[in-house]
């Protein structure tokens, strides 16, 4: 809370009669900006990068597996009655 304390005393220095608590704060700073930060950030997109990587090679180990049942199944051949 030491930042929050922090802020809130740099707000009063520049807006004068604000009214900000520690909590109000300290809830700005977590749901706003470091949600932005790890959504938005450098690090995210990177993140983002990654896992649509890793999505993409299990898609293409399921189509792979698929096609080795597949092909290890014999085909049923049809029969004809004479």
């Amino acid at each position: 809370m030491q930042n929050a304390t922090y802020i809130r005393r740099e707000l009063r220095k520049v807006a004068e009669g604000i009214k900000v608590t520690d909590e109000e704060i300290q809830t700005i700073l977590t749901s706003e900006v470091l949600k932005r930060e790890v959504v938005q950030g450098e690090f995210a997109e990177e993140a983002a990068g990654r896992l649509k990587k890793t999505q993409k090679k299990q898609v293409r180990r399921n189509v792979k597996k698929t096609e080795v049942i597949n092909l290890s199944q014999p085909e049923s051949k049809p029969e004809f009655n004479q």
